[in-house]
């Protein structure tokens, strides 16, 4: 069987309301659009979504919050204010939690150099507020935000914090953790003092289990602290803090005479949490192979498994190979990939989404993206890469990489692309052409790849139904899924990337 295969396009999905853009077609954009930006799009299964604003600059002032229902039509507004008192504020992130639209906002006191973190709470579809907390307070002198981060519980009864009093580099590390639950009460509350230092310690991502406890992925650099940071002088490690101890429970992340190059990690239903990354051999710029672990959630049992990736093995999972070996891809080596999203399914096992990112001087590059799937014990199933290839002036992103979005178990991969590399049956493109942002404005298809069974390949060109107009591109850090019917893609002007977009709402026939 083709590892590429074009869907039938009916079969394939059923798109409505295209050129819809309540924030700008229905008269509801915010008041200056110029002075505005996007900040999240939100979908809300089965009601419509909301989208957040806020105005430009490192400290806005205000928040604007919209709701599109499901068709396509406002339903709700609200603006909000973040000053208080004359206080500089911010919005940290926004999610949908039980069907309420969930905010964490910030407020800075510069006199005393401490910043207050906030949880508040809207219903949907009526965005009127219904609940608010004082989370956290931490002192932070010379910085404008606390350092933090939030996770829900696999069963969405609780949200956990961490904040960070970050004060002077060569203190410990002063850790607070709470956990509140759905009506926002707290169930416990605790600062623990680890024994890294805060200039060399880093938290790379949290976790919480249905019981409440805390899991983070960090690092600890036992170098030189300077301009360049070698691999090898870097601990990883993950923390486990209950509220039962004063001292963190951590589990060594670390390969004899390997380096890890990236590190993300996962949660099942039942709080077991699964990790994986690349790792190279210490002399040597090629990647080799995957480190995955589990931490068992009752026992806290610790179960390692190193996976080799040999050369070959990297080549032939290349999509488009020739009979005599040779491929298509510009990426012959196994090196520079990151890995950005880690899934886990309780027949398939843990599912690794990664991408080769170049970064040079005067351009960034972004290439093939690689899949990789592990069975339930940890074992490697199979791996593919998704051929791809494109180029930015150094920082300017916002067209370029790839997103990840789901639907049920089914997988999916979106980015803007070059016609050319579009797939048939049978024709398989002869190279893959550069999606080149640098010093022109390409005319970009949307390229959808569903990933199949045992790795393969299923190719969509949605630019032919979505009609966003020749220049027009996804944005992808702004395109996100229901988990059951809908995806929502965020689609700019290529020429004019500060410009309001429009959200795209990509609805599939029900089985």
């Amino acid at each position: 069987m083709s590892k590429t295969t074009i869907y039938p396009l009916l079969f394939f999905l059923l798109l409505a309301g295209l050129q819809v853009n309540a924030q700008r077609r229905n008269g509801n954009p915010p008041e200056d659009a110029k002075a505005s930006q996007i900040f999240e799009i939100l979908p809300v299964a089965g009601k419509g979504y909301v989208t957040i604003f806020t105005d430009r600059g490192e400290t806005p002032s205000k928040v604007r919050m919209i709701f599109t229902g499901a068709s396509e039509t406002v339903e709700a507004e609200n603006e909000l204010s973040l000053v208080r008192r004359g206080l500089s504020g911010m919005v940290e992130s926004a999610f949908i939690w039980e069907g309420q639209l969930t905010l964490i906002t910030s407020l800075f006191y510069p006199g005393p150099q401490r910043d207050l973190l906030f949880i508040r709470r809207f219903s949907l579809p009526d965005l009127e507020e219904v609940a608010s907390e004082k989370i956290a307070e931490a002192y932070v002198p010379g910085r404008l935000r606390i350092p933090f981060g939030y996770a829900l519980s696999p069963d969405s009864t609780q949200i956990m914090f961490y904040s960070w009093s970050y004060a002077v580099p060569e203190d410990p590390v002063k850790m607070e953790i709470h956990v509140l639950d759905q009506q926002l009460t707290r169930q416990w509350t605790k600062r623990f003092l680890l024994p890294n230092k805060n200039e060399n310690f880093y938290i790379y991502a949290c976790k919480v289990d249905n019981d409440g406890n805390a899991y983070l992925l960090c690092e600890d650099y036992k170098g030189k602290i300077g301009a360049r940071i070698r691999d090898d002088k870097i601990e990883r490690f993950v923390l486990r803090l209950d509220q039962n101890t004063s001292e963190a429970v951590s589990f060594a992340i670390q390969l004899p005479d390997k380096v890890i190059t990236d590190l993300r990690f996962t949660m099942d239903k039942q709080g077991n949490l699964y990790g994986a990354g690349l790792y190279r051999d210490a002399k040597k710029v090629f990647q080799a192979g995957v480190f995955a672990y589990r931490i068992d959630q009752k026992t806290q049992g610790f179960r390692k498994k190193e996976i080799p990736i040999s050369k070959e093995d990297y080549q032939a999972a290349h999509p488009y190979a020739d009979a005599d070996g040779k491929h298509v891809s510009g990426t012959r080596q196994f090196r520079d990939f990151f890995i950005d999203r880690l899934d886990w399914d309780e027949q398939e096992g843990l599912t690794m989404i990664g991408e080769q990112r170049i970064y040079d001087d005067d351009k960034d590059t972004y290439r093939d993206i690689l899949v990789i799937q592990l069975d339930t014990t940890l074992r490697k199933s199979w791996m593919t890469r998704i051929p791809k290839d494109q180029s930015t002036l150094w920082g300017q992103p916002t067209f370029a990489s790839y997103t990840y979005l789901s639907r049920g178990d089914q997988k999916y991969i979106l980015f803007n692309d070059e016609a050319e590399n579009m797939p048939g049956e049978t024709d398989l493109p002869s190279r893959i052409r550069s999606f080149d942002l640098q010093y022109s404005t390409p005319t970009p298809i949307l390229h959808m790849v569903k990933i199949g069974e045992n790795g393969v390949l299923q190719h969509q060109n949605l630019s032919t139904v979505i009609r966003a107009g020749s220049k027009t591109g996804l944005v992808p850090a702004m395109t996100r899924s229901d988990q059951e019917n809908t995806f929502l893609l965020y689609m700019v002007n290529l020429n004019n990337p500060e410009a309001e977009g429009e959200v795209f709402p990509i609805s599939w026939m029900r089985k």
